[in-house]
């Protein structure tokens, strides 16, 4: 009997190691703090980026999708993620738990901090800011009197470690046209395009060659003109070199949400494709072809099969309709 309490035990704490463990390497663990920011009247959290964290992992983790990460972090969108980057998430009310009740577990939680700034005062912070008792975030701060100062870190609140459920976020969704995601796709298209393969440079030097042949038939017309006239000469061209980029071809899945909010712009996850590139997907049995920016990489325990993970008006242009399907890519690297 006594036996079989201690291997109880035993199992208990190593269950409990296992999750404490787990959520550490999440993208928040209860050894973490979020800042949070008002700014006109909305609550922000403030994300500090870390290794092997992406773009999709926090945007699943905080209940918001890519695009809606990208409307607050315009930076992000133009020059991708990076290690130590600050991410500004809007913070639904109802994700803050404001009381300590039966049930809550530290290890579950990591606490929300708000910095003071010049004109704040407790009752403010406690009970305009964040609607709760000032005693609440006097114990939760650890502090025994109702002094406050400039810059000083309050905790007032806790987010579970699992993160941010969607539904707690209010949602307008955008129903963008046929119309508006063509011209997205012809940008991107038109993008791709400019990264120049070998065998793009062929035709290049060729075009070239035959505009030389005509340019020095019109050089030895001017220059007889000139000398009869006595004009200056005309500035020498410069040619810029061509950055030359190898290109790859792909097949296999395509994996897509229809449940998933990301709906506003063509991106799509990709496991080698440079990220802020664009590339090519063609579904030979709709017979469509689409071209896409590559945001991020796919997640780690993501099925080997899948080849590309698409936002909704991605798959929309490729005219899927099954979760998975068969998909062709082309993706250009710099040589």
């Amino acid at each position: 009997m006594v036996l079989m309490k201690r291997i109880l035990f035993f199992s208990i704490f190593l269950s409990v190691v296992h999750c404490i463990n787990a959520q550490s390497v999440g993208v928040l663990s209860f050894k973490d703090s979020i800042e949070v920011r008002l700014i006109e009247n909305r609550k922000f959290l403030f994300h500090k980026t870390l290794p092997k964290q992406t773009l999709f992992s926090i945007s699943n983790f905080y209940g918001v999708s890519v695009d809606d990460i990208f409307a607050l972090n315009p930076d992000i969108k133009e020059k991708g993620l990076t290690i130590g980057q600050m991410v500004k998430i809007d913070l639904p009310e109802k994700a803050i738990i404001k009381y300590r009740k039966k049930g809550f577990y530290r290890w579950k939680h990591a606490p929300i901090v708000y910095e003071v700034v010049s004109g704040d005062n407790l009752f403010k912070i406690s009970k305009e800011y964040f609607e709760e008792p000032m005693d609440s975030v006097l114990s939760f701060s650890k502090k025994k009197d109702k002094t406050i100062h400039d810059g000083e870190k309050l905790v007032i609140g806790w987010l579970d470690v699992k993160g941010i459920p969607d539904s707690l976020h209010v949602k307008v969704k955008t129903n963008k046209s046929v119309a508006v995601l063509k011209d997205k796709e012809q940008t991107a298209k038109e993008i791709f395009e400019k990264q120049i393969t070998k065998e793009s440079v062929k035709k290049i030097v060729e075009q070239k060659s035959a505009i030389a042949k005509t340019v020095n038939s019109k050089k030895d017309t001017l220059k007889k003109e000139t000398a009869k006239q006595n004009l200056p000469k005309k500035d020498t061209v410069v040619v810029i070199p061509v950055v030359e980029y190898v290109e790859y071809q792909t097949q296999g899945v395509a994996s897509w949400s229809k449940s998933n909010y990301q709906n506003n712009d063509l991106y799509v996850l990709h496991r080698k494709a440079p990220i802020n590139s664009y590339i090519e997907i063609n579904n030979p049995m709709k017979r469509k072809t689409t071209y896409a920016k590559v945001i991020d990489r796919i997640p780690d325990g993501t099925n080997t099969d899948v080849e590309v993970v698409l936002s909704p008006a991605t798959a929309k242009m490729l005219g899927a309709r099954d979760p998975k399907f068969f998909v062709k890519i082309k993706y250009k690297i710099k040589k």
